[in-house]
């Protein structure tokens, strides 16, 4: 069983540690969409389409020091 944690903000780690690497990063893409309920696809592609695109990226290390918390990713 393996555990994920966070270390620090955007940092985290794996229990017991399986990569050969000590650290990597992922890099993803998201969008908030505050509406919840649309009448139908096409009104949903269009604020999928209008909605901002943030960057995120996570760094994903061996562990240094005491973990903080479990992570909530």
């Amino acid at each position: 069983m393996y555990k994920l944690f966070e270390e620090t903000d955007k940092i985290l780690t794996v229990e017991p540690w399986p990569f050969e690497s000590n650290a990597f990063t992922i890099s993803y893409e998201s969008r908030d969409i505050s509406q919840l309920k649309f009448d139908n696809p096409a009104d949903f592609r269009n604020a999928f389409i209008h909605a901002e695109v943030k960057d995120n990226q996570w760094q994903i290390r061996k562990k240094q020091g005491k973990v903080r918390k479990p992570a909530k990713v």
